[in-house]
C-alpha cells in the first residue's frame, strides 16, 4: 500500500514537469530540492519504504532517464570533466531527503522559523550543488562578507 501511494505521488510529479530531464544538473537538483521541501509527503513515504526494507522500493525510480541526463551533463560541460555524476546525483538526493525529513525538527531546535530556515537551507544547498559544477563553468565561489552572513546563535539545547 505504501509503495502504491509513493508511486502515485511520483507519477503525479512526473506528469507536472515534463521538461525536468532536459535541465542542466544544477537546475534539476535545485528543482528537486524545492519539490522535496514543498511536497514532503513523498519523502516520508519513501523513508518508510526504505526503513521497512521493501525490496520493491527504489529511491531512484527513473534512473535510466537520470543516467541519460547525467551523461548529457558530462558531455555538454554542465558537470566537470571527470566528475562522478552518479555519486553527485546520489549525494544531492541524500541531502534533499535528509533536509526534508528533519526540517521541522531543525527549525524547532534552532529557533529559526521554518520559512526562513527553508530559504537559508535552499541557499546553502545551491552553494553545495554549485561546488559540484564549478569546474565546468569556470565560476569561482562567491565569498560572503561578514555583514551578509546570517548570525550563528547557540542552539537552545543539543547540537
Amino acid at each position: 500500500m505504501l509503495r502504491a501511494a509513493a508511486a502515485d505521488l511520483v507519477e503525479r510529479r512526473a506528469a507536472e514537469n515534463d521538461g525536468h530531464w532536459e535541465l542542466p544538473f544544477r537546475e534539476r537538483r535545485q528543482a528537486m530540492f524545492r519539490y522535496r521541501v514543498e511536497e514532503p509527503e513523498l519523502v516520508r513515504l519513501e523513508t518508510l519504504l526504505a526503513l521497512d526494507g521493501d525490496d520493491g522500493f527504489s529511491p531512484l525510480p527513473r534512473f535510466e532517464r537520470t543516467r541519460q541526463s547525467l551523461e548529457r551533463d558530462l558531455d555538454n560541460g554542465a558537470l566537470p570533466e571527470g566528475a562522478d555524476a552518479v555519486a553527485a546525483h546520489v549525494m544531492t538526493a541524500a541531502a534533499q531527503m535528509g533536509y526534508a525529513i528533519f526540517r521541522e525538527a531543525y527549525a524547532r531546535d534552532t529557533g529559526i522559523p521554518l520559512p526562513e530556515l527553508d530559504e537559508r537551507a535552499a541557499q546553502a544547498y545551491a552553494r553545495m550543488v554549485a561546488g559540484l559544477t564549478l569546474a565546468s563553468t569556470g565560476e569561482t565561489p562567491v565569498e560572503e562578507t561578514r555583514a551578509e552572513r546570517p548570525s550563528v546563535e547557540e542552539p537552545p539545547t543539543g547540537d
